[in-house]
């Protein structure tokens, strides 16, 4: 049999657990990831994606606007964790403060345009010397004498 028995196989499995590739994209994007759909269909997570990319025309242009759905989705959970966090102990709110960090990360990787953080050039780039605040802070206080003059080798004795 010609073709592409590989693909032909995987895209049957696709059809038998999801039921069409738009049902695949909105897997994606309640949340769900390649790795896991992959271990659901019992096929490899690259195999899944070559496949994706053969049969479904326009397929980046697909997977970015389902984890850019996937990213607000994070955002919501991460909103929904934070406000429902119990805080009648410290490591309740720590374990809150991680899971949402990490929602906000996820977010931040799937939709980089509008979750992530960026930082002012100013603050990337900030060095601070202790060294160099002490010396100054003695400089205050004691400030330097008068630089000591310079000897004119004309008016040198001899020291022999």
């Amino acid at each position: 049999m010609a073709g592409r028995p590989i693909t032909r196989e995987t895209e049957q499995r696709v059809f038998a657990h999801f039921g069409s590739w738009e049902n695949f994209i909105d897997f994606i994007a309640d949340g769900g990831s390649l790795q896991e759909a992959a271990e659901k269909l019992d096929v490899s997570r690259s195999r899944l994606s070559n496949t994706f990319r053969q049969k479904v025309p326009d397929a980046r242009i697909k997977m970015e606007e389902a984890r850019r759905l996937r990213a607000d989705m994070y955002a919501e959970e991460a909103l929904l964790i934070s406000d429902e966090a119990p805080t009648d102990s410290g490591a309740h709110v720590s374990k809150a403060r991680l899971r949402t960090d990490v929602r906000k990360w996820l977010a931040a990787v799937d939709n980089p345009d509008k979750y992530s953080v960026t930082r002012d050039a100013a603050q990337v780039h900030v060095q601070v010397t202790v060294n160099q605040l002490h010396l100054d802070a003695l400089r205050k206080f004691n400030p330097q004498p008068e630089a000591p003059k310079a000897i004119d080798s004309s008016e040198r004795t001899d020291l022999t």
